[in-house]
């Protein structure tokens, strides 16, 4: 997504088929509260391949995070409404192709649609970062992080950008 070089530069996988008898979207979704972590884990990969935004949950277990994580962008990735998954999409490829005016823009017109979408967030907070808008991109960066608390590279680069900031502020008086 949008945010992988924020993100310790994890892709979201490829949304795959779903295997011959494998959970439902709801069952799916029911199946996140067993104890069993292997149970749970089998969940979130199926939400990955169905699910939509309003699926993603967290874990205790850090492999359950972690494959929620890959599902989380694969979810975000879906909104469920076709034009605004490629909106995200264009997004991204314009950040990779460094193109960060035209991914700015497009990231700004997804988060009108959806202020909540972490990808879109870290994306602009990241070029808000290669343009040396720090302050913006410390925004943008904690909006993201507020959504989805599992963005370690955003999480990891908040304390930095503040560190920075009170410096500029002490050599500035």
């Amino acid at each position: 997504m949008a945010a992988a070089a924020l993100c310790g530069g994890w892709q979201a996988p490829a949304a795959q088929a779903a295997p011959a008898g494998a959970l439902s979207r709801e069952a799916a979704r029911d199946a996140l509260d067993p104890p069993d972590a292997a149970q749970r884990m089998a969940a979130v990969e199926r939400l990955a391949e169905s699910g939509t935004i309003d699926d993603a949950d967290a874990d205790a277990d850090p492999r359950v995070r972690a494959a929620a994580q890959a599902a989380i962008w694969q979810i975000w990735s879906r909104s469920g409404d076709p034009a605004l998954d490629a909106l995200l999409a264009r997004g991204d490829e314009q950040l990779h192709a460094a193109s960060l005016s035209d991914a700015l823009a497009t990231f700004d017109e997804v988060l009108a649609r959806i202020p909540r979408h972490f990808g879109a967030l870290a994306g602009a907070g990241q070029i808000h970062l290669r343009h040396g808008r720090v302050r913006q991109a410390l925004d943008f960066l904690r909006r993201a992080v507020d959504v989805n608390p599992g963005l370690d590279g955003p999480a990891k680069m908040i304390p930095l950008l503040e560190k920075h900031l009170l410096e500029l502020e002490k050599n500035q008086t």
